[in-house]
């Protein structure tokens, strides 16, 4: 082989070494990414959680809660909007209902399987809670309230457009007004790849596109349970 042509050889075998490190390099430090950002996603932050003596403290302070029907605001909304919230109110009454049954401190206030509006008092949603809660006479009262619910377009598998949903629970002392506790669920399910912090809450749901019953169902009963005053 002449000089010139192994020189070449040499040249085209470096570059090609250096070009290999520099993808293998590449690929190695996008791999540590996704790895950590999934493992983020998995320790996911949440709240300080309550003591055991301050679970039962708070338990004992609370003898008994009234339960409100789910709150929507329906004025200014499309004919298609209302029917949505409307529904939706109807799912959270009943899984509210369905998780608390049993509970000796609970009362239900309202039919339980129709959706309805109370009627308010001068002060808004607040007062027109605190006032129902005291005419059952209970030391709290439990308010609801939905502000969107929107079913996936598509099935399991692929979706055009994703479930979303927006809703809060409110826990009223009655004789103070105060909030005792509150927790609030604001989520549009989107992919891995959209997300990749979304991985941990995929994995749990079977990687597959949920229902927009299935993702407050779900929520419903996570943040009931983690409720110290129930």
């Amino acid at each position: 082989m002449v000089p010139s042509l192994q020189r070449d050889v040499c040249r085209k075998v470096k570059i090609f070494i250096i070009h290999y490190k520099e993808t293998l390099l590449k690929t190695l430090l996008h791999a540590i990414l996704i790895f950590t950002l999934i493992l983020l996603a998995s320790c996911s932050s949440k709240a300080p959680t309550m003591t055991e003596e301050q679970k039962q403290e708070a338990a004992q302070s609370v003898a008994s809660i009234a339960v409100l029907s789910t709150t929507v605001y329906l004025s200014d909304v499309s004919p298609e909007k209302k029917k949505e919230l409307t529904a939706g109110a109807v799912f959270v009454d009943t899984r509210i209902q369905e998780e608390l049954t049993g509970n000796a401190k609970v009362q239900f206030v309202g039919d339980r399987q129709q959706y309805k509006e109370f009627p308010e008092v001068d002060g808004g949603l607040k007062e027109t809670a605190l006032s129902i809660g005291k005419s059952f006479g209970c030391d709290a009262v439990l308010v609801p309230t939905l502000e969107r619910f929107v079913e996936r377009v598509g099935s399991n598998m692929s979706v055009t457009s994703p479930a979303s949903a927006r809703f809060s629970l409110v826990l009223l002392d009655t004789q103070t007004g105060q909030t005792i506790w509150t927790r609030q669920f604001k989520e549009t399910q989107q992919s891995f790849m959209s997300n990749i912090l979304a991985f941990g809450k995929m994995q749990e749901r079977g990687l597959k596109w949920i229902t927009v019953e299935q993702m407050v169902g779900q929520a419903i009963k996570e943040q009931l349970a983690d409720c110290p005053y129930l």
